[in-house]
């Protein structure tokens, strides 16, 4: 982790290039997951960055699709759906980089409950 001046709500981030990666073990309960990604990106590219995921050393299908549009030191959040277990370690991967700082300074893990269905009376 690096101290990130603007926009990092810790202070703190990895920074990825095309050589580095974001890791962290997962502890929760077993399912569907959404990764919430919080990122920084400082450069205006009206693009989409492409972060594979890794989970165990697999890779896990698809990307995450994290929009460059801002072009601000404001963090940003991009979603990603997976499956997890409790001792999974979890690996973000930047697949396309263009010498710009690019920061992770955080995963948010939520329930997937897409499948989850409601009663009313």
């Amino acid at each position: 982790m690096i101290a990130c001046e603007d926009g990092c709500p810790g202070d703190l981030a990895a920074s990825l290039t095309s050589e580095s990666t974001f890791s962290f073990t997962w502890s929760g309960t077993e399912g569907a997951k959404v990764l919430d990604i919080q990122y920084v990106y400082n450069g205006p590219k009206n693009a989409f960055w492409h972060l594979q995921i890794e989970v165990n050393g697999k890779a896990v299908e698809g990307n995450a699709l994290l929009e460059t549009t801002r072009g601000t030191t404001v963090a940003q959040e991009g979603p990603f759906l997976v499956t997890l277990a409790s001792g999974d370690n979890v690996t973000l991967g930047l697949l396309d980089w263009d010498c710009n700082a690019f920061y992770v300074d955080g995963v948010k893990v939520y329930e997937d409950v897409r499948g989850v269905t409601s009663s009313y009376s």
